[in-house]
């Protein structure tokens, strides 16, 4: 690689070869960026086919919770607070649209579109866009009318609208342009509008750490604060980190779960050569002890909560990097 995909810096090096993707005997090499910190794959490696597939399978290990989340939420009364209850991922568009109402509201990479139902929720004007088809048609039978197949170039092109906030909750890390990403989607925002993002956190672990996000090409990159401090002052976008000091998830040790990711795991492939899933939540069963140890640790009250108060005192980050953008008005 010539340049960082994120900054477009030429202090890059490849931190391996041989790296381990998504799909059975598919590596890839790893490079980072001296400048920005980002680590990422070479883009022109990338195979979108592999979006279709994982679309295609409902029970593959990690994304079947999208499809728990979807139908869960049309039993909740307050959907958007059922979602950031679930994860660390739904909590800063939880934590910002509080007392929020009104704000015409647009989220890419919608997905099944149960973010972008719950939002609407809230007495805010939603609307999403996800380049799955299949996604698309259950958010519309379930949700209403208010979703679009198609991608974000392709929607920026046609789009007559302003809004106040658009989100894309891990999204980013799929782009091999983030720059290019951002400057597309600055022209659809309001006046006083903003850009939330949530990814997964390099910060979050070891600084030696090659990869610690979903494989490649599935993820493209793996980012920090310093990534996006550097793509903030090239784009012209003041930018503010959400802080998760004021999360206590009600299904999860903050500690354990740190403590679970300052060690590398060994990547293994999700599909065979074939294109039959390898891990799903079908096959992957913890023994029972495990779960009576995960319960304890993790549901009963007093060990969760009191473990989340000591741990909430000395960190104010998660696993997921939540970023406000908002462009700089003097440029």
């Amino acid at each position: 690689m010539e340049h960082c995909i994120v900054c477009g810096n030429k202090d890059v090096k490849k931190i391996h070869d041989h790296y381990q993707g998504y799909v059975e005997e598919k590596y890839y090499e790893i490079f980072s960026c001296n400048n920005c910190k980002s680590h990422f794959i070479d883009p022109e490696k990338i195979d979108m086919k592999i979006y279709s597939v994982i679309y295609s399978n409902d029970d593959i290990l990690g994304y079947d919770r999208y499809l728990k989340y979807a139908n869960e939420i049309l039993k909740e009364n307050e959907a958007l607070k059922y979602l950031s209850s679930q994860e660390s991922t739904y909590y800063p568009v939880y934590k910002f649209l509080k007392n929020k109402k009104g704000l015409k509201i647009l989220e890419l990479g919608c997905s099944y579109g149960y973010l972008t139902f719950a939002m609407s929720k809230t007495e805010n004007d939603c609307y999403g866009i996800d380049i799955s088809q299949k996604a698309i048609d259950f958010a519309k039978t379930n949700y209403g009318d208010y979703f679009e197949a198609t991608s974000i170039e392709e929607f920026v092109k046609s789009c007559n609208q302003k809004y106040d906030l658009i989100i894309a909750t891990e999204v980013v890390e799929h782009l091999f342009d983030i720059s290019k990403f951002l400057e597309q989607i600055k022209n659809l925002l309001s006046q006083q509008g903003q850009i939330l993002l949530t990814t997964p956190n390099k910060d979050y672990t070891k600084k030696n750490f090659v990869w610690l996000t979903d494989l490649p090409p599935v993820h493209i990159t793996w980012l920090g604060k310093k990534s996006f401090s550097i793509i903030g002052s090239l784009k012209n976008f003041n930018i503010n980190f959400i802080t998760f000091r004021d999360y206590y998830p009600p299904n999860e040790n903050k500690f354990i779960k740190y403590l679970r990711f300052q060690k590398e795991i060994i990547p293994k492939p999700v599909f065979s050569k074939d294109g039959k899933a390898l891990l799903n939540s079908n096959n992957f069963r913890y023994p029972v002890i495990r779960n009576i140890i995960k319960w304890f640790v993790h549901k009963f009250f007093p060990v969760r909560f009191f473990s989340n108060l000591l741990f909430n005192f000395f960190n104010e980050d998660d696993n997921t990097l939540a970023v406000l953008l908002k462009p700089n008005q003097n440029s």
